[in-house]
């Protein structure tokens, strides 16, 4: 089943706020992304850091926590700096919130440990693509290996841009039983196709749509996602 991620910033919100999280939540996805960084000896919700910026005003990651923990809602989140890792992990485990989270980001790659966590890798971080290019077939070997040295119960798929992936990669890594993470997809016949795929998760900023759009599907056909 297809996990359906509000995008930060979802629905024309603003990225890094409540009101962006609030509008997450109540739109019935299954998993909130949130970006995170370490600023100033605490943790932030934010895309990109102003060093100068203090906290008044940030959302922190407790004021996030204290809006998840009630609801079933996965918290999907993006580590923006290395230096937030261990502490955001820190406090989920101390609130027994650390099995209810992916990460991607800036996160150690470490095999056959057991966690109580999830998390993907990014594939920016181990294979370069200009603009506009897509993977290819011959690139799909190095990836499968790489992902198979790392392969572990908590691994949970390449993280993505959707725009690098065709129909044919999407079946070969799906083969070598690796979980794909798409971001930020917010066109219909994308999401469709996405869906259809049956990958693991969508990252979308119009994520009342995606979810219109699985409900859908799945009417028409009996074809399941977590939110469905």
């Amino acid at each position: 089943m297809t996990l359906l991620i509000a995008h930060a910033g979802c629905e024309g919100t603003m990225n890094g706020s409540l009101e962006s999280l609030h509008a997450a939540v109540n739109s019935g996805a299954d998993a909130i992304e949130v970006d995170l960084q370490y600023h100033m000896g605490g943790i932030i919700y934010a895309h990109d850091l102003d060093e100068n910026r203090p906290h008044d005003g940030c959302v922190l990651l407790d004021q996030i926590l204290d809006l998840i923990e009630p609801t079933s809602v996965i918290l999907a989140c993006d580590i923006k700096t290395a230096a937030a890792f261990f502490p955001v992990l820190d406090r989920l485990k101390q609130r027994n919130m650390d099995e209810r989270v992916i990460f991607s980001g800036n996160v150690p790659i470490q095999p056959f440990q057991a966690r109580s966590y999830r998390y993907c890798i990014n594939l920016e971080f181990i294979h370069n693509l200009e603009e506009g290019q897509v993977l290819c077939e011959e690139d799909l070997p190095q990836l499968i290996a790489f992902y198979n040295e790392h392969r572990s119960e908590t691994l949970a798929g390449f993280n993505i841009n959707y725009r690098w992936l065709t129909p044919k990669v999407v079946q070969r890594l799906m083969d070598a039983d690796i979980g794909l993470w798409t971001w930020t997809v917010d066109d219909p016949d994308a999401m469709q196709w996405l869906l259809t795929s049956g990958i693991s998760g969508i990252t979308t900023n119009r994520i009342v749509a995606a979810i219109a759009l699985a409900e859908n599907m799945r009417q028409k056909s009996g074809y399941r996602t977590t939110a469905g």
